[in-house]
């Protein structure tokens, strides 16, 4: 610390003394701020140059359907209002890249049942001998929830049944949802 109490010295030579001490911490306060500040902007920018490039990378792909579609568990579902046989109908679907909605599983047929209202509609479940098929060729296991021994199953209701496939019925579709 500097001090200027000494009796031999003059108050010009002390107010000099004082005045070069304060330029120096004056000097070292200066540059100690500017290297905070040069910090700072450092970080900043490492920041949104980070932010800028995670924005960048691209993210998991959505599964998506089309908008006159319902989308659930990563199928996508069409309720037909227009009314054909069975065969006309999944010719429909083939269409769109779809089949007959084929009930694989007990979840589809009770999601099915709401989506489609008081519609019966046609689904992808056909009588191959004594046995009914998918439209892929896979068994159906849900037989003995069908009501009927028709060719062509449908869903009425809150049931499945089966009927001749020359009727004419509305249709569901499905399809794995696009990515």
């Amino acid at each position: 610390m500097l001090s200027c109490t000494s009796s031999s010295q003059k108050d010009s030579d002390c107010l000099g003394k004082l005045n070069k001490h304060h330029a120096v911490c004056a000097l070292v306060l200066a540059v100690l701020l500017a290297l905070v500040v040069a910090l700072s902007v450092a970080l900043a920018v490492q920041s949104a140059g980070s932010r800028a490039a995670g924005a960048a990378l691209p993210g998991a792909p959505v599964p998506s359907c089309a908008s006159d579609w319902v989308g659930y568990r990563n199928m996508c579902y069409y309720v037909s209002a227009r009314e054909g046989n069975w065969t006309w109908s999944q010719a429909q679907c083939s269409g769109h890249g779809a089949s007959l909605a084929m009930l694989q599983e007990e979840w589809e047929m009770e999601f099915l049942q709401l989506i489609k209202g008081d519609l019966d509609c046609w689904v992808g479940v056909r009588r191959q001998g004594e046995h009914l098929e998918r439209v892929d060729g896979s068994n159906f296991t849900f037989s003995s929830l069908v009501h009927g021994k028709a060719d062509c199953v449908y869903l009425i209701d809150n049931s499945v049944a089966s009927s001749g496939c020359s009727l004419h019925r509305p249709y569901i579709c499905s399809k794995p949802q696009a990515v």
